[in-house]
């Protein structure tokens, strides 16, 4: 009798403290301290990868979604040196072709890199007076300027030698000790080096990088003379690892392109390059 009483005891003590362990878990359970507040959610930032092709080969008003970066100044305002790790000649003076010169962006590449050498040259004046012209469908571009830049008709541009040409006649007509020297034929990699050195690069290339198409074909001097549209001459002023920045004379302001298609479009114009030196 005593032993069955000992049993139910223990028994009434174990439900007791089970019962106890029951209650103390609903207890914990309903208070909330296993909730998790939920996170704020950020937002992604997207980014615009950096355009590789342009869809007209003229220039365009009108923003479109294809359309090269574009940094837009006035044509008075100078450019500054860029944060980062981007490299830019700063204080280069910028200068529109338009509307006295519609065709001559190749002049007044020449007149913004001689103000930038110290010089107050006129784009007029170097167009006018300095420049070799030939006529439409008789010239070789290597060695006078296709029309005339003043004209938007039978008028088309020239090439690097007649720009080392023109900007000697000036120098040499200011009484200057620098000299323009023709660098075509080097890769654009190698160009980089005059811009860490400060010295800007005139250079050849397409209408705001628009693929380039070979058009009119002329016999000249026993040659066949192959015109590229739309022929672009530009002053290089920077580079970073990705994009090159240029000051453009149609603009009269400064542009950045994707490096590899700004290189395409260069080499597509026989690697160019002129510099004041």
């Amino acid at each position: 009798m005593q032993k069955r009483n000992i049993i139910i005891t223990i028994a009434a003590t174990v439900t007791a403290a089970a019962m106890a362990i029951i209650i103390f878990s609903v207890s914990m359970f309903s208070s909330g301290k296993g909730e998790k507040k939920p996170e704020a959610t950020t937002a992604a930032t997207a980014t615009s990868a950096p355009v590789t092709t342009a869809a007209a080969a003229k220039p365009s008003t009108a923003a479109a979604t294809t359309a090269p970066k574009v940094t837009t100044a006035p044509a008075t305002q100078q450019t500054t040196a860029a944060l980062g790790s981007k490299k830019q000649i700063s204080g280069f003076p910028l200068i529109g072709q338009l509307p006295e010169l519609p065709t001559g962006c190749e002049i007044t590449s020449l007149a913004m890199t001689l103000n930038y050498c110290g010089y107050n040259a006129d784009k007029c004046d170097l167009a006018d007076n300095y420049l070799t012209k030939g006529e439409f469908g008789k010239t070789d571009p290597r060695k006078a300027f296709i029309g005339d830049p003043r004209s938007d008709g039978n008028s088309r541009g020239c090439y690097a030698p007649v720009i080392v040409d023109t900007a000697n006649r000036y120098l040499q007509a200011q009484g200057s000790g620098k000299t323009a020297s023709d660098l075509s034929g080097s890769a654009l990699e190698d160009l980089f080096a005059y811009i860490d050195n400060n010295t800007p690069v005139i250079v050849w290339g397409t209408m705001d990088c628009a693929t380039p198409q070979y058009t009119d074909t002329w016999q000249i001097d026993g040659q066949s003379i192959q015109w590229v549209r739309p022929e672009h001459c530009m002053v290089l002023i920077g580079y970073d690892d990705t994009q090159v920045t240029i000051a453009d004379p149609y603009y009269g302001a400064v542009k950045s392109f994707d490096k590899a298609t700004f290189e395409s479009c260069f080499n597509a114009l026989y690697q160019q390059a002129v510099v004041i030196q």
